[in-house]
């Protein structure tokens, strides 16, 4: 007890002993030890309703971005965001499970009608069930241990339930993407108008196999209408209805798949759109493949549309090191070789509010694209090649037979997808591969997809989608460097930082000895 008084007896606050000035020396020990007690306790129980978070991270990684508190607040009915688990996932899920929980509690602290749940589908049936209803699909986890190899299935995803309308978040194991993909689901169900998009220059096909976009339109069906506009055709000697474009569509996606050429009259009728404020995004070639790989100049009459915008549509196709492995045999014998026509990049533009999601960009038969500015209005560069890229304009074939390798001086970076913005218009983006989305280019490569379902989430928002950030950072690939310095990198990684501490240490020794 003397212990205890003489620890209290050195409490101070700068030069004042609070033990004398409390006068705590008039009552008895083991009162003052009670009223601590009380006081600590009761004090807990107010603070611990309290939350108050600092977050120092770079860009405020881990705190909500204020358009998606804004989407938060404007919901009008009960939203029930749940997250379906499972306590048999493997032990390297736990991490970002925390994460996906701290996440949605931001989510839930944010206020307006966001209710967040955390479910474990392995003990609870009313999970498992509410898992199916909503078509949340088990993920196949597999893991080594030390006595056998365990597959499992569990469920690892989000139902989130707006009113009477349900949308699903299949597996959440990117955490750094997964605050835009709540907030865009939200946007979407909470509209009161579907918004509209259009597909122009590809013919509606009743068989999704016959398709060429198939895919990108089947996920573009579940949040926009989705429509197909052409110029009409008529027979005889009717007179031409005039070819328009809806002022409710949000978006045109033109793409150059049918080797077609536009009208004067659809030129005109897609700047005036631009004009009025709707959004396009082409998907474009300055040079056309044909199926038997033969190379012909493209007959879209487009490069004049895009080049008043600032976007030179180059007559060339690019090549790249970095490449796709492609098969080129038959049914019976398969030939895999690189193919520098189908170049891969990681070169995009940060800056931009497109790339949730996207890691790494392919780009079928890409050529390149010249920007310039003027006439009040912005060029951005979007995504660009890889440094070892080098690019044909006398091309006949793209046979791989026909490919020979570059000098050094020809190796080039080029942009293959842009953005024009104007105060008063919409906006005009330009993607340098009409493949790009095409289903034949995509199988492998979700991305693509990914980056033109931002784009148009962003245009269809008016930009409010685009200032969700990324929550972190976690992959930072290498830079692009010859296979020739790739070991210097390698080894250097290993040994550098050893050695410099093998040296400091014996730099210490000699000293030691030196002094003795």
């Amino acid at each position: 007890m003397k212990r205890i008084r003489a620890l209290f007896s050195t409490l101070r606050l700068g030069n004042v002993n609070l033990y004398r000035r409390l006068q705590l020396h008039r009552f008895r020990m083991p009162a003052i030890v009670l009223v601590v007690c009380i006081v600590a306790v009761v004090s807990n129980l107010i603070v611990s309703n309290l939350s108050y978070r600092f977050d120092f991270s770079q860009g405020q990684a881990y705190t909500l971005s204020p358009a998606s508190r804004d989407i938060i607040h404007s919901l009008k009915k009960d939203t029930t965001i749940s997250f379906i688990t499972s306590s048999e996932i493997p032990t390297r899920l736990k991490p970002v499970e925390r994460e996906v929980v701290d996440l949605l509690n931001e989510f839930a602290r944010a206020g307006g009608k966001v209710h967040v749940e955390t479910l474990d589908a392995s003990k609870n049936q009313d999970a498992a069930t509410k898992a199916q209803t909503a078509g949340l699909q088990q993920l196949q986890f597999s893991q080594l241990t030390q006595e056998n190899y365990q597959v499992s299935h569990a469920y690892f995803g989000i139902v989130i339930s707006y009113g009477d309308k349900t949308d699903v978040i299949q597996q959440v194991g990117d955490v750094n993407n997964l605050e835009y993909n709540i907030a865009a689901s939200l946007y979407t169900m909470s509209s009161e108008q579907v918004p509209s998009v259009a597909f122009l220059g590809v013919e509606q096909s009743i068989l999704p196999q016959q398709d060429p976009v198939a895919t990108i339109k089947s996920l573009l069906d579940k949040q926009f209408d989705v429509t197909y506009i052409s110029a009409p055709v008529v027979a005889g000697d009717e007179p031409n209805e005039p070819f328009t474009i809806d002022s409710a569509t949000k978006a045109v996606l033109i793409f150059d798949l049918n080797n077609r050429t536009y009208s004067d009259e659809e030129i005109a009728e897609l700047e005036k759109y631009i004009a009025q404020g709707g959004h396009v995004i082409a998907f474009l070639n300055g040079i056309g493949v044909q199926s038997d790989l033969s190379a012909l100049p493209a007959e879209h009459n487009l490069f004049g549309l895009t080049r008043k915008y600032g976007i030179d549509l180059q007559k060339n196709l690019l090549l790249s090191a970095n490449s796709e492995i492609v098969n080129f045999g038959d049914g019976s014998v398969s030939f895999l070789t690189a193919y520098p026509y189908w170049l891969k990049t990681n070169v995009m533009n940060q800056d931009a509010p497109y790339f949730s999601n996207a890691v790494q960009f392919t780009f079928p038969w890409a050529s390149s694209l010249a920007l310039t500015e003027g006439n009040n209005q912005t060029v951005t560069p979007l995504i660009q090649t890889t440094t070892r890229s080098w690019e044909k304009s006398d091309v006949v074939t793209v046979s791989p037979d026909g490919i020979t390798n570059p000098k050094p001086s020809e190796f080039k970076q080029f942009v293959v997808a842009a953005e024009s913005k104007a105060r008063g218009r919409g906006n005009v983006m330009v993607v340098a591969s009409s493949r790009f989305v095409a289903d034949q280019f995509i199988s492998n490569n979700s991305s693509n997809v990914n980056f033109v379902l931002n784009t148009l989430n962003n245009y269809v928002s008016d930009g409010v989608l685009g200032s969700i950030r990324q929550r972190a950072v976690t992959i930072y690939p290498l830079p692009d460097i010859p296979a020739s310095a790739q070991d210097v990198f390698k080894y250097l990684n290993m040994f550098l930082l050893p050695g410099l501490f093998g040296i400091y240490g014996f730099i210490r020794l000699w000293k030691r000895s030196r002094s003795q």
